[in-house]
């Protein structure tokens, strides 16, 4: 059983999912929605939970489609717009446990409820991310890696929309996402710094999918250091 995680030195660090698994919390917000902040600050909230990283991983992706009502979200992207519609609707803010609905403010979100298998990503700073996967199931095929960079201690001050005059504040925000098939159980994924957006720190999600489900079936993640 893989351990906990653990930088390893100041180069690489290395994040594992925990033993009995580990749940990725998603939360589709907008910053050109009135209804979001709460949403967002309870998301926020987890960073003092005591099952961050090992009972679950929160990840929030940035949606574009209320971008029309007059502000512009810098973190918004029409790739995070996609991934929220395979799910089947649009509702914002909205939250997934594991790929289900989940309502729980307050409620500090809960591990899987079975170990998919043993994931494990190794960081080499910001740009270069391998994953390693190995099921504890007998049909490992047609398996995707996903890593997101998060950002941390973000702050943003609307000038317009329905949040107009709000200095609206993220955590574990998605800052960019990509994906690759495993192969044998690995892969490496690349990432990229965000041109314009400022953080206090940055960190990582990884997590394992089949094929065109985005459900995911394992996750791990950590934070990268201080900027």
């Amino acid at each position: 059983m893989l351990a906990l995680s653990r930088p390893v030195h100041a180069a690489e660090s290395v994040f594992r999912s925990a033993p009995g698994g580990t749940s990725l919390l998603e939360l589709y917000s907008s910053e050109g929605c009135s209804s979001c902040p709460p949403a967002d600050s309870w998301v926020s909230s987890l960073r003092s939970s005591p099952g961050l990283w090992t009972d679950f991983v929160p990840v929030a992706f940035q949606v574009d489609y209320w971008d029309y009502l007059g502000w512009r979200d810098a973190l918004a992207s029409p790739d995070h717009t996609a991934r929220q519609r395979s799910y089947g609707r649009l509702v914002t803010p909205e939250l997934l446990l594991n790929g289900r609905s989940f309502g729980g403010f307050g409620t500090a979100p809960r591990k899987p409820k079975s170990d998919a298998g043993a994931l494990e990503v190794r960081s080499e700073g910001i740009a270069s991310h391998r994953v390693r996967f190995k099921s504890n199931g007998a049909d490992s095929g047609g398996l995707v890696a996903h890593v997101a960079l998060l950002g941390f201690g973000v702050a943003s001050n609307v000038t317009r929309g329905e949040n107009g005059g709000s200095v609206l504040r993220h955590e574990f925000v998605v800052l960019d996402h990509a994906q690759r098939p495993l192969e044998d159980g690995q892969a490496t994924v690349s990432l990229r710094r965000h041109p314009t957006v400022r953080t206090s720190r940055i960190g990582v999600a990884a997590w394992v999918s089949r094929g065109d489900d985005p459900t995911p079936l394992q996750a791990a993640g950590g934070y990268l250091g201080k900027e």
